[in-house]
């Protein structure tokens, strides 16, 4: 009955479990762990909710721009308020929070009205008339994708450590990240 917000929901669910056990995490390699399965489960929801979002615009005739606009604010404000948030919190609360915001999120996906008997049905077509591109395209494709996750995940991890190193204060860097998302 989940439709296409199953297997995000379920990614979404793993990485909650991943970001728990951050909780319990007593060594490098234990926490080197919990973050690989969160950051696994994780990385793949964006293109996912992407893909869920694109089938309700089409369905609902909504605008993508203006729904994206909206995300990239949230996060914003999120990000703002997480800084301001652990500047009277100690570190070891990330985790849990991270965990408790992931289980919402499933929560508030397993309420949303399941509206795919509203939309269009699919014509599947066998593979034979499909618009597939070839195995190696696809190849350097994915990899390139890879890269630049990598890529963010490198600058958000290493570009605060490098700022507070600099003797950046956490709003001040929360500042710079929000001006990132303001020019995105």
């Amino acid at each position: 009955p989940l439709g296409p917000r199953r297997p995000f929901l379920l990614l979404v669910c793993c990485a909650a479990f991943g970001y728990a056990g951050l909780t319990f995490a007593q060594s490098f390699t234990a926490v080197a762990i919990n973050l690989a399965i969160a950051f696994a489960f994780v990385a793949a929801t964006t293109p996912l909710l992407d893909t869920i979002v694109l089938g309700g615009v089409s369905l609902h005739g909504h605008k993508y721009g203006q729904i994206r606009q909206w995300g990239s604010l949230a996060w914003l404000v999120s990000g703002l308020t997480a800084g301001l948030v652990l500047k009277h919190l100690p570190i070891t609360t990330v985790p849990p929070i991270l965990a408790i915001l992931a289980a919402l999120t499933v929560f508030a996906g397993l309420s949303l009205p399941d509206d795919r008997s509203r939309g269009r049905r699919l014509v599947m077509r066998p593979a034979s008339e499909g618009t597939s591109p070839p195995l190696k395209l696809m190849i350097v494709f994915v990899a390139g994708i890879a890269c630049l996750q990598g890529a963010h995940a490198f600058l958000y991890s290493f570009g605060t450590l490098i700022w507070q190193d600099q003797g950046f204060s956490s709003l001040q860097i929360g500042v710079l990240w929000a001006i990132g998302v303001v020019l995105e």
